[in-house]
């Protein structure tokens, strides 16, 4: 397929998931399960439309280094094991290496630390004629306080992937999130479920925390059917007194 008509076939494929309207773009409008079409019996067909890609977007690359113009940036940003590093090595398996780079965001170093908490981030961006993958974005780097949209309640988002506390020396901003997740998941504060066949559990994602308890998979067979019902997102902006 000449290359002209994979970028045709690819924009129009891409197109029902293109945000063009920041202020009136809703996560809530997005179905999670939606496979641009493509069914189970597709397999076949998605394998052979990737590789497709790969091959395209290598000659793509070609240009984009030649050109020396532009560069590109792509930031994955998902949850844990939602596929980001799937993708990564897939879809950019058939690029030239010496022409992409890959940065990862851990625990910032003592120089990071000295500089804004964008520094490390603009540091790492693609130079004209480069790939550049951020896999994952600078946004967990911060401690956001969401308002529950029914109850009016200001919940703080945290997690185990939150690295420090924008303008906290760095270790009294991990201590700050070690204690409030030792407070999250207090024996006092926690329910533990026992679960027993055919049951149903419903939460609410918007104002606690979910984890799953270790199990021997060789022993205990789990099998689960996750359910998404989409409400109103939750914001950052603070309730009207």
């Amino acid at each position: 397929m000449k290359i002209g008509k994979v970028v045709k076939v690819a924009g129009k494929f891409a197109k029902p998931y293109r945000v063009k309207d920041g202020d009136g773009f809703r996560l809530k409008d997005i179905d999670p399960s939606d496979t641009g079409g493509l069914g189970r019996e597709d397999k076949p067909r998605a394998k052979e439309a990737l590789q497709t890609g790969v091959e395209a977007l290598a000659r793509l690359q070609d240009m984009l280094y030649a050109q020396d113009r532009w560069s590109l940036l792509l930031v994955f940003q998902a949850m844990d094991a939602a596929g980001k590093d799937g993708a990564i090595k897939h879809v950019m398996s058939g690029i030239n290496p010496q022409g992409c780079q890959v940065s990862s965001f851990k625990a910032p170093s003592a120089e990071e630390l000295d500089h804004d908490f964008l520094w490390r981030c603009n540091r790492n961006l693609p130079e004209r004629g480069r790939i550049g993958i951020f896999n994952r974005s600078y946004y967990e780097e911060v401690l956001v306080v969401r308002v529950h949209p029914e109850t009016g309640r200001e919940c703080l988002y945290l997690g185990d992937h939150a690295e420090y506390v924008v303008g906290m020396p760095y270790a009294e901003g991990r201590a700050l999130i070690e204690e409030l997740n030792a407070l999250a998941v207090h024996p006092d504060l926690t329910y533990e479920h026992r679960w027993r066949a055919h049951e149903l559990i419903v939460w609410d994602n918007r104002c606690l925390l979910h984890r799953a308890t270790p199990y021997d998979p060789a022993t205990q067979r789990r099998v689960v059917r996750r359910c998404t019902v989409l409400g109103e997102a939750p914001t950052g902006k603070r309730a009207e007194s």
